[in-house]
């Protein structure tokens, strides 16, 4: 989806609907949920990514289960709000 930022700083955000399970130990972190409505099993998880990482992102979070756990951690986010793709590929590569 591209809004207001979009043309000014050349990024997306990318929308997904998660099975809880997958979330189930950032749930147990940070307690607020994303979910639209409760025990349906399904979470709503958005990243803001530059443009040129947005291929990448969508196509590992469809192609793979193995790299969930990375893109699903908030500290690859930066103070920008914009997820670092490039560190969190490298980061699941190496194992961090």
């Amino acid at each position: 989806m591209l809004d207001e930022r979009s043309a000014t700083d050349g990024t997306v955000v990318l929308w997904m609907e998660l099975e809880k399970d997958l979330m189930k130990e950032e749930e147990e972190e940070d307690e607020e949920s994303e979910s639209g409505e409760e025990g349906d099993g399904k979470v709503w998880r958005q990243w803001r990514v530059k443009f040129e990482d947005s291929e990448r992102i969508a196509t590992d979070l469809d192609m793979t289960m193995e790299m969930w756990p990375v893109y699903c951690r908030d500290d690859l986010v930066g103070e920008d709000g914009v997820f670092n793709v490039k560190r969190a590929v490298e980061t699941f590569i190496h194992g961090g």
